[in-house]
């Protein structure tokens, strides 16, 4: 709620909501600032001090439903980004209003609009113009750092609309590129062969990607071709990169990596239909094409440690992902993770990324999950970049039940290690069927004090009936994919 004289929110601060005599509700801070004793709605008077008013209740009450339920609004300049608790403590943070007031005065709206005639003559790429202009509709991606927003535009010959794509062909150097989509056939009991598909139009400016075909092929009621965020950046790994200096060893490099019961030797049993790649010889070709041959059918895939060998651990994936329902992956590349997005009964994931290979160009997903997918129920994730983890939330909020996140306390360290923000992410994440939130805390800083507030926080911002719980604090034992 807010007043209707300053159109700030009330608070139980300087803007305490008062009844006025007259009937009117008005914010303490601007009856104080009213030199005369009167409403500054109706002008009617009335004698007592602002201050001896009475309270709003019902406005208070309002109030403190809406605090639950959401975060508390604010801007914070210095992060740019929504106020976090450490904020509103440490840095001059702005009402939301009043940090967009600033940024989008009158005289700035009033310049753009004089200056949008003569942006047609900047325009060095006319081609590209009058493709945003004639498609049906784009799909943006809009990127900055930890940052990622979504959504689509559709043209319905709205004179704003048109004003936009003039604005990015003119400034965004936006340039138009022929996109080789690639996918792989699989077979059971034969080798993989790569097939490529048409090529896509793609308009790409850094931080910026459109990628239209995706949608037109939907619409047409064709199969979309694999989901990829970014397709210039989805190469195949040709080598594994160097690991960290001082990296613990592989065996103690993952919370759990060892944690499950290796299946007997000699082969996949043929009634769990689970192979277990750790529990088989990977050392040879001739070995690796045993494992491809086993893979097919398989719902459970355990051990995939991709850097070591990245595409034939990618094979592996393909070969499985028409019936795979759990998956234990580490170490992905960000093909790996893409081809996630191939699996349409997977419904259960854990994804370990001890080396943080995909800090440096962070993979994105779907906004939501592909045609057909039924979606994850259980997700278990260590160490993934957290652009990358939140587009992963978001393509599958509305059927994820538990979700077991590797995050800190609030810190100094970088992310997941320490996390004082933890309730943004989940807000921006949608997640609208989850049931449980799970808090490891496996070499992530861990105070009690912060963690009640990290956990209070988290409360605030999912559905009431949502079980928030803290590895250490509430003892919760990791149940495994």
């Amino acid at each position: 709620m807010e007043c209707d004289i300053c159109r700030e929110d009330f608070d139980q601060a300087e803007r305490t909501p008062k009844n006025v005599p007259c009937g009117h509700t008005v914010c303490l801070r601007c009856l104080q600032r009213n030199q005369k004793k009167e409403c500054p709605t109706c002008r009617k008077a009335f004698t007592s001090s602002p201050t001896d008013l009475p309270t709003s209740l019902i406005a208070l009450r309002t109030i403190g439903r809406l605090r639950d339920a959401r975060v508390p609004r604010g801007w914070c300049p210095d992060c740019r980004t929504a106020a976090t608790p450490r904020c509103w403590d440490d840095h001059d943070v702005l009402a939301t209003k009043a940090a967009l007031r600033r940024h989008l005065r009158a005289d700035v709206l009033q310049q753009a609009a004089g200056q949008l005639p003569g942006l047609r003559d900047q325009c060095q790429e006319l081609e590209v113009l009058l493709t945003l202009l004639t498609a049906e509709s784009w799909d943006l991606t809009l990127r900055d750092g930890s940052n990622v927003l979504t959504g689509t535009v559709r043209n319905a010959g709205e004179p704003l609309v048109k004003a936009v794509w003039l604005v990015l062909a003119a400034k965004a150097a936006l340039a138009k590129q022929q996109v080789a989509v690639n996918t792989v056939s699989i077979k059971q009991e034969a080798e993989p062969h790569p097939q490529t598909n048409d090529d896509e139009d793609t308009l790409l400016v850094e931080n910026v990607h459109f990628s239209p075909a995706a949608r037109e092929q939907e619409e047409r009621g064709a199969s979309p071709p694999p989901a990829t965020a970014n397709p210039c950046r989805a190469a195949a790994v040709a080598a594994t990169p160097p690991r960290p200096a001082g990296r613990p060893p592989r065996a103690a490099a993952s919370p759990h990596h060892s944690a499950r019961k290796q299946p007997p030797a000699g082969g996949l049993p043929d009634l769990a239909r689970e192979l277990d790649v750790r529990g088989r010889d990977t050392t040879s070709p001739t070995a690796k094409e045993a494992v491809l041959r086993d893979a097919p059918g398989v719902a459970r895939l355990f051990g995939v440690d991709c850097d070591e060998d990245p595409a034939w651990s990618l094979q592996l994936l393909l070969h499985a992902a028409p019936t795979l329902e759990h998956l234990s992956v580490n170490y992905p590349r960000a093909e790996h993770l893409h081809a996630l997005q191939g699996m349409p009964l997977l419904r259960r994931l854990e994804v370990q990324c001890p080396d943080s290979a995909l800090d440096k160009d962070p993979p994105l997903f779907s906004q939501q999950c592909e045609l057909g997918h039924r979606g994850l129920q259980w997700l278990n994730v260590w160490n993934l970049p957290r652009v990358t983890l939140q587009t992963l939330l978001r393509a599958h909020g509305r059927s994820l039940e538990t979700l077991e996140l590797y995050v800190g306390t609030a810190g100094e360290d970088d992310w997941p290690w320490s996390c004082g923000d933890l309730h943004v992410l989940l807000l921006r994440s949608d997640l609208r069927a989850l049931k449980r939130l799970v808090l490891r805390r496996w070499h992530c800083s861990h105070e009690l004090a912060d963690c009640n507030r990290q956990r209070s926080a988290a409360r605030r911002v999912l559905a009431a009936a949502v079980e928030v719980l803290c590895e250490l604090c509430d003892k919760v034992w990791n149940e495994g994919v």
